[in-house]
C-alpha cells in the first residue's frame, strides 16, 4: 500500500481510501465533507430509479400503443439491462418497475432494507444465470444464440456483480446504511 494509510483490521484496506476517519466509525457521525451517501451508492440509486422509469415507460406504451414498441430496435437490449428479460408483453414488468423504483428510492434514503433487497435480486440474478450456462453447457445447449444476447447479458451479468461486491464489501456501505436503518 502506498504510505500515509493506516490499514483496517481484517481487511487490508487503507484508511484514506475510507470516507470515514477513525473517530467516525465508531460513532456514525458525518464525515468532514458532509457525505452521507457514498458516491456509489448515490449512482446506483440513480441508475435503479431510471430502470424503473424506463419499465414503467415499456409498460405504459405496451398499453396505450403496442405496435409502437415493435419500432424500437434495441428494445430487446434495453429490457434485459434494465428487467433481466425481454418480455414486454407480461404483466411482471410494472411490477418490477415498482419494486425497482422503491429499491432505487430505499438507497438514495439509505434503509438498510433497500441494501438487502438489492444484494438479493442481484445475487439472484447471478445465480439464476450461472445455473442457466452451467445446465445448457452440460446438455451441449447454447443458452445465448445472438450476438446482442450474449454481449447484453455479458454486461448486465458484469454490472450485476460489480453491484453485488460492492454492496457486500464495501466498509463504506455499512456505515452509511447503518446510519439510517
Amino acid at each position: 500500500m502506498a504510505s500515509g494509510g493506516q490499514k483496517y483490521p481484517y481487511t487490508g484496506q487503507a484508511q484514506y481510501l475510507s470516507m470515514h476517519t477513525a473517530a467516525e466509525r465508531g460513532s456514525g457521525g458525518r464525515t468532514d465533507r458532509g457525505l452521507d451517501r457514498p458516491f456509489p451508492v448515490t449512482v446506483i440509486a440513480l441508475s435503479q430509479l431510471a430502470k424503473a422509469a424506463f419499465l414503467l415507460a415499456v409498460a405504459a406504451l405496451h398499453q396505450l400503443a403496442p405496435d409502437a414498441l415493435n419500432a424500437v430496435p434495441l428494445l430487446p437490449f434495453l429490457l434485459y439491462a434494465a428487467a433481466h428479460g425481454r418480455d414486454t408483453h407480461g404483466f411482471l414488468l410494472p411490477i418490477v418497475g415498482i419494486f425497482v423504483a422503491i429499491v432505487g428510492y430505499g438507497l438514495w434514503t439509505l434503509k438498510s432494507w433497500s441494501r438487502r433487497s438489492l444484494i438479493a435480486s442481484t445475487g439472484l440474478m447471478l445465480i439464476v444465470w450461472g445455473h442457466r450456462f452451467f445446465v445448457d453447457q452440460m446438455n451441449g445447449v447454447t443458452t445465448l444464440k445472438t450476438p446482442l444476447e450474449q454481449k447484453t447479458v455479458t454486461l448486465v451479468l458484469f454490472l450485476d456483480a460489480v453491484v453485488f461486491l460492492y454492496m457486500v464489501a464495501y466498509d463504506d456501505i455499512h456505515h452509511a446504511f447503518a446510519k439510517k436503518g
